[in-house]
This record gives structure tokens, C-alpha cells and sequence, in this order.
């Protein structure tokens, strides 16, 4: 441990590495939510798929690629003086998960008999490139520095990234959701992400430098089932993760139905980006609130209060008249409370690493990473699942009735303030084995 210490530092890092680190949430941003929020309608609305099948290839790949982000987060670990750095994975993987990208809107209409395959195919070997992308980056959080605010202000930098990064996806996607019919505007707007996604992340790689070397820890001599027994022995990270379960599968589902909401309530798909440019909005300017509130009330009373918060943006959505304004405003403040609840989450994974070290001395930064990272996107699959068997189930496509529209708005209002209540229990446990 001291001698994570005398590598890292607890001081604050300068101000150059942490927008140059963090403005790799900026390109990830740029992929993961444009999946998020746009390829279920794409498969539906645009390629034709009934919704469940549509949700339900999102979530095979969502799986492949939760099995795969733990194999790859040990491989780093153990095989660390191979890798050398996390600047070497992530300047390998950049080109490769941009083509992967392109591939993923491209490749069903590449083959438009085959479908179902293309898409499964295309989307399998995105996950691949977004794995190692994903481990690299996410590991540097724990590597660049030990200090525990310097990662929560790492933490909201990233935030912001991802914050500016989704602003740009719906800049670029308004005009693409304006034309319903054909897929080629799709495909272009996909390489237009890729060329932005390149230009981000080879930014990112140069802002590193040579900081972010791999640590060579005894992990290394154990195997990666004793590894993952290690960590389930960490009671801290068995309680974050149930936290993280939570949140993933169901405080993030208001953001998903803002396509088909926008469709059936605001009079098109289109006006979804307006929503979730307020949702983003509402994250940006809200970090220097929750930074503020961290350093004054500490980690878990904020994760807290951003908690509550989030549950008021549910009931104003819930029981105010449906209009544009009403709506805006509760994608607003759902925004600006999912940013505090995502900021904590991140600061505190570090923190999960280091306890892991002192009880069993052994330093897991990739591996443990590799482990929650890819539960967040095998909850965020099924709760893509989820989305599309509510959709078949309301009808949409088929009775497209008020029942439709009604089942919408009671899904993406009831199930965030049922995890928002369960979500309690693993913070309380947390914050007594911290």
C-alpha cells in the first residue's frame, strides 16, 4: 500500500491530465448512448423488428459483453508486464471499436436478408472493442491517484465529458430522427460519431502520456478463480454492487422510454432529443453542486440526497399534466440528481479496490473493473429487455391505444422510485464497513 501511495500520490492531480483523462468519457459518451437511447428505435421503427426480439438481441449482446469485460480485466492484471500501460490498450483498441461502431447500424443494411444475424453479429464485435476501451479507462480512476476527493473531482470531470458528449450525439442525431423511413441516414450518422469518437480518444491517449503504468501486484499468481472469490469476500464491494444493480437496471429506464414517450405523449420521436438534452443539461450543472455537497457531507449522505432528488423528478413526471414544458422539466431534474447519484458510484469503486488491498493485499484494478463495469451493462441490457417486453405488452406497433401511452409513462415513473427505495439498504451497509 505505501508503495501505491508513493506512486500515485494523494495530492490533486494537474488540471491538464484530469481534462485530458476525462475527456474520454467525452468519446465513450458518444457510442454507449447512442445505443442507449436510439438503437432500440432504430430496430424497431427503422428496420422493422417487433420490440421484444429487438430488446432481447440488445441484451444478448449486453451479456456477451458482461462475460467478456472480467476475462479481459484479469488478463490485464495478470499479464501486466505485457501490457506495459493503459495508454498502450486504449491507443490498440480506439480504431477497431470505431469501425465496430459504424458496423453496428451498417451491417443490417449490408444484409438486409439476414437481419437478426447481422445485428447480433455487428453488435458482438462492438462489445469486444468496447471492453478493452472500457477496462483501460475506467482503471486509470484507481491508478492515477489514491486521493479520495481528487477521484470524486476525477469522477465529476468524467461526468462532465459524458454530460458534453451526449450533447453532441443529440446535435448530431436531431435531424437524423427527423427522417423516420430509411436507414442510410443512420449509417451516416454512425461514421460521423466514429470520426468524433477517434479525434476524442487519440485526445485522451496523448493527455495521459506516460502516467498510467500497470502495476506489477501479486495478483498476478493467482487464479482468476481465486481472484474473483477474493473479491467476493469484499463485503464493501458486495454492497456496492448491489447498488449498482439497482441503479442500473431501473433509476436509468426514464431516459430509455424518451423516444417512444415523446412519440406517443409530445407528438414525435424527434422530441425526444429535447428531453434528453434537458436530462443532460441537468447532469452539467448540477456538478458542482454534488462536488460541493461531498466535500461537506461526505460521500454517502450526498449519493443520498441525490437519491430523493431523483424520486421528485419521477412524481412531477407522474402527476402533472402531460405538456412539453412538464416533461422538460422532469427529465431536468431527473438529470441533475442522476449526475450525483453517477458521481458517487465512480468514487466510490476506487475506494472498493483499496479495501481490498488491505485486506488481502492484493491490488485488483482492472479485475475489479472488470467485474461491475460489465454488471452495469448486463443490467443495462436487460433493462433494454425490459423496455421492449413493456412496449409489446402496451401494444406499441400493434394497438398503439392509450393503454400504449399510459403503460409508457407508469413504467419509466414507478420502477426508478421502487429502486430508489431499495437503494437505500446497501448505502446504510456501506457507510458502516467504510
Amino acid at each position: 500500500m505505501a508503495q501505491r501511495m508513493a506512486t500515485s500520490g494523494a495530492h490533486p492531480l494537474p488540471q491538464t491530465l484530469r481534462i485530458g483523462y476525462s475527456s474520454g468519457n467525452m468519446g465513450k459518451s458518444l457510442q454507449w448512448n447512442t445505443v442507449e437511447l436510439f438503437y432500440l428505435y432504430y430496430l424497431t421503427d427503422i428496420l422493422g423488428l417487433p420490440p421484444a426480439l429487438a430488446g432481447g438481441l440488445i441484451f444478448l449482446t449486453l451479456v456477451w459483453d458482461g462475460l467478456s469485460d472480467p476475462l479481459a480485466g484479469f488478463l490485464v492484471d495478470r499479464y501486466s508486464h505485457f501490457f506495459k500501460s493503459y495508454r498502450r490498450i486504449l491507443a490498440c483498441s480506439i480504431p477497431f471499436c470505431a469501425l465496430a461502431f459504424s458496423g453496428i447500424f451498417a451491417l443490417p443494411v449490408l444484409f438486409p436478408t439476414h437481419t437478426i444475424a447481422a445485428v447480433l453479429v455487428a453488435g458482438l464485435l462492438f462489445r469486444i472493442g468496447y471492453t478493452f476501451i472500457d477496462i483501460a479507462h475506467n482503471s486509470l480512476l484507481a491508478n492515477l491517484t489514491s486521493d479520495g476527493h481528487e477521484r470524486t473531482v476525477l469522477s465529476a470531470y468524467r461526468f462532465f465529458f459524458s454530460s458534453v458528449g451526449t450533447l453532441l450525439l443529440l446535435w448530431l442525431a436531431a435531424p437524423v430522427l427527423r427522417q423516420e423511413t430509411t436507414a442510410e441516414p443512420f449509417v451516416m450518422f454512425s461514421v460521423m460519431v466514429g470520426v468524433a469518437y477517434l479525434l476524442v480518444m487519440y485526445s485522451c491517449v496523448a493527455a495521459i502520456g506516460r502516467r498510467g503504468q500497470l502495476q506489477v501486484v501479486s495478483s498476478r499468481r493467482s487464479s482468476m478463480g481465486a481472484s474473483f472469490l477474493e473479491l467476493l469476500q469484499n463485503r464493501y464491494l458486495m454492497w456496492l454492487s448491489l447498488f449498482v444493480i439497482l441503479v442500473s437496471l431501473f433509476v436509468t429506464i426514464m431516459p430509455r422510454f424518451a423516444v417512444f414517450y415523446s412519440k406517443e405523449y409530445l407528438g414525435g420521436a424527434e422530441q425526444s432529443t429535447y428531453l434528453v438534452a434537458a436530462y443532460t443539461l441537468g447532469q452539467l450543472l448540477s456538478l458542482p453542486c454534488w462536488l460541493r455537497t461531498a466535500k461537506c457531507f461526505g460521500k454517502y449522505h450526498t449519493v443520498k440526497l441525490a437519491l430523493i432528488v431523483f424520486s421528485g423528478a419521477s412524481l412531477t413526471l407522474l402527476f402533472t399534466p402531460v405538456s412539453f414544458v412538464a416533461s422538460t422539466v422532469a427529465f431536468f431534474i431527473a438529470g441533475f440528481a442522476f449526475a450525483g447519484i453517477n458521481v458517487i458510484i465512480w468514487s466510490l469503486l476506487p475506494d472498493a479496490i483499496d479495501i481490498n488491498e488491505q485486506l488481502f493485499g492484493r491490488r485488483h484494478e482492472a479485475f475489479t473493473f472488470g467485474i461491475i463495469v460489465p454488471l452495469m451493462k448486463i443490467c443495462a441490457g436487460i433493462s433494454a429487455a425490459l423496455v421492449g417486453a413493456i412496449l409489446a405488452l402496451t401494444g406499441y406497433q400493434g394497438l398503439d391505444s392509450e393503454w400504449t401511452a399510459l403503460g409508457i409513462k407508469e413504467a419509466m415513473t414507478f420502477l426508478p422510485l421502487f429502486a430508489v427505495l431499495l437503494a437505500m439498504i446497501p448505502l446504510t451497509r456501506m457507510k458502516l464497513l467504510h
